[in-house]
């Protein structure tokens, strides 16, 4: 997800609750750069990021969901949004 992003679903995360979803995102980058994403989304955006962002630098989660496509470009941004109901049955965006 790219910063925009994030700061989007930050002001939609009580809109998500409302619904009974729990917001968390994954990111290819370190832990590092979220810590210096977060500071600049809030200001810019004018939010507060207020759910956890995994590290997945590796890219293990996001191979083994299939996040990635085979043939994806490293430096391109990856997005994929999977709602997971109470079944835990898994949907995921197109």
């Amino acid at each position: 997800m790219c910063t925009t992003e994030l700061g989007t679903v930050a002001k939609l995360k009580d809109e998500f609750g409302k619904r009974g979803c729990k917001v968390i995102a994954l990111s290819v980058d370190s832990v590092d750069n979220h810590k210096g994403w977060i500071p600049d989304i809030n200001d810019t955006q004018r939010t507060t990021v207020n759910f956890p962002i995994l590290a997945d630098g590796d890219r293990k989660v996001s191979t083994l969901y299939d996040m990635i496509h085979p043939a994806a470009d490293n430096a391109m941004t990856v997005r994929s949004v999977f709602i997971i109901d109470p079944k835990k049955e898994k949907y995921a965006s197109p």
